[in-house]
């Protein structure tokens, strides 16, 4: 089994937004992510629990992709799309990934029994970054991670290229910490979301 590893790191600056700028874009981003996956743990819910139904009329589940044309996260990620409209599309079916995960713990403690409650996301969720959408750089004073934050049209909006990454200074940090991020700049550990 793969062993995980993870660093808290505490952002210094932003290079293309003033302070008060990117803390406001990133709160948006954290409202609609938490909106967002809300939302989707809803639909997992409500899908479960029709499946479960229509399996005991039935005897057999629902087969969204062949009614609909597509698979059931497909659904969820528009429905997301629609609720995350600035966010980039990697960073939302990560999220959604989450989401999954997140319901899937909570069939495993007997959800649908009502044992536990159903999940619920607060302000306070992080905002998921894919692992393809954030880059580690160092130069000669500090390590810069440039992350994929906006979609193509939320970017040209901004007066930016359509692909253009917002570039974050990290604060100063411990030895270990920079041992990680060299790490995983020289691909000895993998980067994950």
């Amino acid at each position: 089994m793969p062993l995980n590893k993870c660093i808290k790191i505490t952002i210094k600056s932003c290079e293309e937004f003033d302070y008060k700028s990117i803390n406001n874009i990133l709160r948006d981003i954290r409202y609609k992510t938490c909106q967002a996956s809300n939302e989707a743990i809803r639909m997992l819910y409500m899908h479960t629990y029709e499946s479960m139904k229509h399996k005991t009329i039935y005897g057999n589940s629902i087969d969204v992709k062949s009614l609909c044309g597509k698979s059931f996260d497909a659904h969820i990620d528009d429905d997301m799309k629609i609720i995350m409209d600035i966010c980039q599309t990697g960073n939302i079916a990560q999220t959604r990934q989450f989401v999954t995960n997140r319901f899937n713990d909570d069939k495993k403690k007997e959800l649908l029994k009502n044992e536990v409650k159903l999940s619920n996301f607060k302000n306070d969720i992080p905002i998921i970054i894919h692992n393809n959408s954030f880059k580690v750089i160092q130069t000669d004073k500090n390590y810069i991670i440039q992350c994929g934050l906006f979609n193509r049209s939320h970017n040209i909006s901004l007066g930016r290229k359509a692909n253009d990454r917002v570039s974050f200074v990290l604060d100063k940090m411990d030895n270990n910490k920079k041992i990680t991020l060299n790490k995983i700049m020289s691909g000895q550990y993998e980067r994950g979301s």
